[in-house]
């Protein structure tokens, strides 16, 4: 008999009630599995364990990745200026996609919207440092191609 313990205690604050019920949801959902697992081994249904192993397998990678796109999304906030072009673009479109479950006019809205607009801010800045380094022929290509 096989046995699947994955247990893991995060604390993260996640933006968005959607999200956050996703997340409440897919944990429930995990546990759930487990108990089946393990009635599945009692039982000696060979079968049935594996296809309640390998969806147990997807249900935890799936709480791993919201889990991981909020830690990411508060490093990067945390460190605007140290994070690169590629970390900004994704943190961004990780926070509007965590705007979509949250409701207009809320103090979570705000906050979400601020962290929007600094991480906007931190592109447009990098992309000017950029701008500046370019060379004339380079800035005479850029417009000649624009």
């Amino acid at each position: 008999m096989s046995s699947i313990n994955a247990n893991a205690t995060v604390t993260l604050t996640v933006n968005g009630k959607q999200a956050q019920d996703m997340l409440d949801n897919l944990k429930k959902k995990s546990q759930d599995l487990e108990k089946a697992i393990e009635n599945a081994a009692k039982a000696g249904n060979k079968v049935e364990l594996k296809k309640l192993q390998k969806e147990l397998k997807q249900t935890n990678r799936q709480i791993a990745q919201i889990e991981s796109a909020t830690v990411g999304v508060e490093k990067v906030l945390k460190n605007l200026d140290k994070a690169s072009p590629k970390e900004l673009n994704k943190t961004l479109y990780t926070l509007r996609q965590q705007l979509n479950g949250i409701e207009r006019g809320t103090v979570e809205w705000n906050r979400q919207a601020e962290a929007i607009r600094r991480v906007k801010s931190e592109i447009a800045r990098v992309n000017a440092d950029l701008i500046e380094g370019e060379g004339f022929w380079d800035r005479f290509n850029r417009k000649m191609n624009g």
